[in-house]
């Protein structure tokens, strides 16, 4: 398969997996507006208050490393249930199941990839940003520190919020397909 097909539905890939998901601009827009107002209003307030931003990232960066590592496993839970399960009439019904161009089958496929590949990039830099804080790099300027902080702050609550935001589309996604498969179930009658 050369590059060219890889921006395709039928690619393969990371360049796939973003070109099915961007492709619905309203669903983005739709899945990135709470975890933004949700992120930008406590940074907000924090900045607004006065607070510590040392002690607020921090809190933040333990709260990450001790969900997203679980929301891991639940997202490869529930995708390893729908791939098991790719070798069976109801895969065909899936596939054969168009909106916009693709398929149910891709659709669910990508929305598992994304929540995978957001739980996993946050987790991986909430580490980092915890190592580095440990270290306790030594900077003299408050006003750096706190810029340096609350920008931190605001991606990491960012990051965490979007990925928990979207447990609720790997649950519809594993609703709808017990609900396509009960669907078949009761046609097959």
């Amino acid at each position: 398969m050369n590059d060219k097909d890889e921006t395709t539905n039928y690619g393969v890939g990371w360049k796939t997996v973003r070109h099915i998901y961007l492709s619905d601009k309203k669903n983005i827009y739709r899945s990135l507006k709470w975890p933004l107002f949700l992120s930008l209003v406590p940074t907000l307030v924090g900045i607004l208050s006065d607070g510590n931003s040392s002690v607020l990232l921090e809190s933040i960066i333990n709260i990450t490393i001790s969900i997203c590592p679980a929301i891991l496993g639940f997202t490869l839970s529930g995708y390893a249930l729908i791939i098991g399960l790719s070798n069976s009439k109801y895969i065909d019904g899936l596939l054969e199941y168009k909106q916009k161009g693709k398929s149910m089958f891709q659709s669910v496929n990508t929305v598992f990839a994304v929540v995978l590949f957001f739980s996993f990039f946050t987790t991986i830099l909430a580490i980092v940003i915890k190592v580095i804080f440990e270290c306790q790099i030594i900077i003299n300027s408050t006003i750096t520190v706190d810029i340096l902080n609350w920008s931190v702050v605001f991606i990491i609550l960012f990051l965490l919020i979007y990925t928990v935001n979207s447990i609720k589309d790997i649950v519809i996604n594993i609703f709808n397909f017990g609900q396509f498969i009960q669907a078949k179930k009761d046609s097959e009658k």
